[in-house]
């Protein structure tokens, strides 16, 4: 299973490396308040988490949830998860995947969850 070419993915390792890019992501929990109160998980998966500052506002507003972030461009976060978690997030990271990887990303995405999915694809 392939989610990311390799020069693509040293492409997005040099860009996370900038302290000014992806950085909004901590931001994003106001928006996903409602979300996760009305589905209550136990575990979450970011998926396309960045440099987890998400997941960290997650898990510090939301201590009963078990955390987990997936990004191939942050070494912290390269290594896709085998487990399945209650919800998946992934705000901003999809719209990134190659064209010709949205099939097998989409089919990861599905297996990774098993109760509920938000996500934000930018345009």
């Amino acid at each position: 299973m392939t989610l990311i070419n390799e020069e693509y993915k040293q492409q997005l390792q040099e860009l996370h490396k900038n302290p000014k890019m992806f950085e909004a992501g901590a931001k994003k929990l106001g928006k996903l308040d409602k979300f996760l109160n009305q589905y209550s998980p136990t575990s979450l998966i970011d998926f396309g988490c960045g440099k987890g500052n998400l997941i960290r506002a997650i898990a510090e507003t939301y201590p009963g949830i078990s955390v987990t972030g997936y990004d191939p461009g942050v070494a912290e976060f390269e290594n896709l998860p085998t487990s399945t978690f209650d919800t998946l997030i992934s705000t901003d990271a999809l719209e990134h995947v190659e064209p010709e990887m949205i099939d097998e990303t989409l089919k990861v995405i599905n297996q990774l969850f098993s109760k509920s999915a938000y996500l934000v694809i930018a345009s």
